[in-house]
């Protein structure tokens, strides 16, 4: 049986799995009377405590394609309820700056702290980015690359740490994923970042090579689910 075609701007994030241990009341959602469904806000932590992905309601707010519009639609979204937002450091499909400019507002606003919000953000390799508008310097290094890229949501996000840092997509062989990887794993163990992740990975023996050559595993797997690309299942599994 298909699904129904889900407008292209706006992601539900169905996908992003966390391999932690989940609580069983987590990620409720409320439907109202005219038919719209609203996250149910769960898990108190103490304020100087960072949040688990897994005390979060789990419909997440995508912010791809969004451009000038970003900044005022993540302030909507926060003040709305969702807490938990995705960015890319991806100037050519993402406003990055605009989130962290909705969220702090929004926070001002609701009286919120850093720890109420949950932020995740994306590496893009050179070759998903637009070449006039490249994040971090396209001659350095890859492991400088990355370091710099983290250096800009930083900025942009207006935060000294990342809720999550996903690889926005597999590098073209496996000694640059695997270079990728070595770098998020230090930024966890330098506290910059809180847990790390993958994005269109759509081949299992991937994840699993990845997984098991990682230290610090993958803690997120997100990939697209959406009409236009048959919800990138095969034929065959949603007949």
């Amino acid at each position: 049986m298909r699904l129904s075609s889900v407008h292209a701007s706006f992601f539900l994030f169905l996908v992003l799995v966390c391999l932690a241990a989940t609580h069983e009341d987590a990620g409720e959602v409320e439907m109202s009377a005219d038919g719209g469904q609203h996250p149910v806000q769960r898990g108190v932590t103490a304020r100087n405590e960072p949040l688990a992905l897994n005390s979060f309601p789990r419909i997440t707010y995508g912010t791809a394609w969004k451009k000038d519009a970003t900044d005022d639609l993540v302030y909507n979204a926060i003040v709305t309820g969702f807490r938990h937002v995705d960015t890319a450091c991806q100037p050519k499909h993402y406003n990055e700056k605009g989130v962290g400019e909705g969220w702090t507002r929004a926070a001002r606003d609701l009286g919120l702290s850093r720890n109420d919000i949950w932020l995740q953000t994306k590496y893009t390799s050179i070759d998903g980015q637009d070449p006039e508008r490249l994040p971090y310097d396209g001659l350095a290094p890859l492991d400088e690359q990355i370091r710099q890229s983290l250096t800009k949501s930083f900025e942009n996000l207006q935060t000294s740490y990342i809720d999550s840092l996903v690889m926005h997509g597999p590098e073209d062989t496996w000694e640059k994923i695997l270079t990728v990887w070595r770098v998020f794993e230090s930024f966890v163990d330098q506290g910059k970042v809180r847990q790390i992740g993958i994005s269109n990975f759509y081949e299992p023996d991937a994840v699993e090579y990845l997984y098991n050559q990682a230290r610090i595993k993958p803690a997120v797997v997100q990939n697209r689910f959406y009409a236009d690309s048959d919800y990138d299942t095969p034929s065959a599994m949603v007949e």
